[in-house]
């Protein structure tokens, strides 16, 4: 009877341990469940809330640009040093000078310094470039050891081919790509680079116009300092004179125009005159049919 008692007795604490286990394993998969559920919830409010969201934000479209502009930079300077490979690697240091390039001659003719343009160094060559953006010459150019051989100036400093004397004014692209080059870094002078054609460009029987009568260098460390003058013609009316002055900083291999200078213009009036236009009020007589403004006269 004991025996039967203990059996018993047994089977019910078995039987109890077996309930708390299964309470307990249900207790965890409720648990375990739930935890599920709130994963998927959250899951798809989290699917929600990145819906439309632009995954490729951080690549801006003017990165991209910026990064395709670079290499093709790097691919210009490439070629062009390709291209001016003698020039770059003959290049004469820029040292500090003071030089005449230009001068008006005889019969109105622009005659240029043929010995400088043999030692002349880069930037000093980057610059005179520039400058046949702003005006042009009269009658072209001519060396001052050989004025019957007519050139333009970009030729003088080999940056155009001096069979180029037509009335072709666009700008020639062995000319545009070096500039180009020089002032990538000014976004003014680009501006004026880029232009396809000249605007200074002077023909035979034009009525306005002007163009240099005297350039002077001066290299001082690493500015030079353009100084020209510029002459204006209007038929047989008028005449106008004036002096500007561009600084230009040299950093490295690029350029930078950093200060301009322009004196008042002077005029001289001519009367009279086949097109019968009499000078302006303020201008006097000296005697000869030239008309000065009191107190301007040159």
């Amino acid at each position: 009877m004991i025996k039967k008692i203990y059996i018993i007795t047994l089977f019910l604490i078995c039987s109890c341990q077996q309930k708390k286990f299964e309470q307990k394993e249900n207790t965890k998969i409720d648990s375990t469940s739930k935890e599920h559920n709130t994963s998927e919830e959250n899951i798809e409010v989290d699917s929600k809330k990145f819906i439309g969201t632009n995954w490729f934000k951080v690549f801006k479209t003017d990165t991209i640009i910026a990064s395709e502009m670079y290499w093709k930079k790097i691919i210009e300077k490439d070629s062009l040093i390709k291209i001016f490979k003698a020039d770059f690697i003959n290049s004469p240091p820029l040292k500090d000078k003071m030089i005449i390039f230009l001068q008006e001659g005889k019969d109105h003719k622009s005659l240029i310094n043929e010995n400088y343009c043999k030692m002349i160094s880069e930037p000093e060559r980057a610059v005179l470039g520039y400058l046949t953006l702003l005006h042009g010459t009269l009658n072209y150019c001519y060396y001052n050891n050989a004025v019957n051989k007519e050139f333009t100036m970009r030729s003088a400093i080999n940056l155009d081919n001096e069979d180029n004397i037509n009335l072709d004014n666009k700008y020639p692209e062995r000319f545009k790509s070096y500039l180009r080059f020089w002032f990538r870094n000014d976004s003014n002078s680009l501006e004026k680079i880029n232009d396809d054609y000249s605007s200074t460009a002077i023909f035979f029987g034009q009525s306005v116009y002007d163009y240099f009568s005297k350039i002077n260098l001066t290299v001082k460390g690493n500015k030079i300092y353009a100084k020209f003058n510029i002459k204006g013609f209007n038929r047989d009316i008028w005449e106008s004179f004036r002096t500007e002055e561009i600084i230009f900083l040299v950093d490295k291999d690029n350029i930078k125009v950093i200060d301009k200078k322009e004196l008042e213009e002077e005029f001289v009036y001519f009367y009279p005159n086949g097109s019968g236009i009499e000078p302006p009020s303020g201008y006097k007589n000296n005697g000869k049919g030239e008309y000065y403004l009191v107190n301007k006269r040159k």
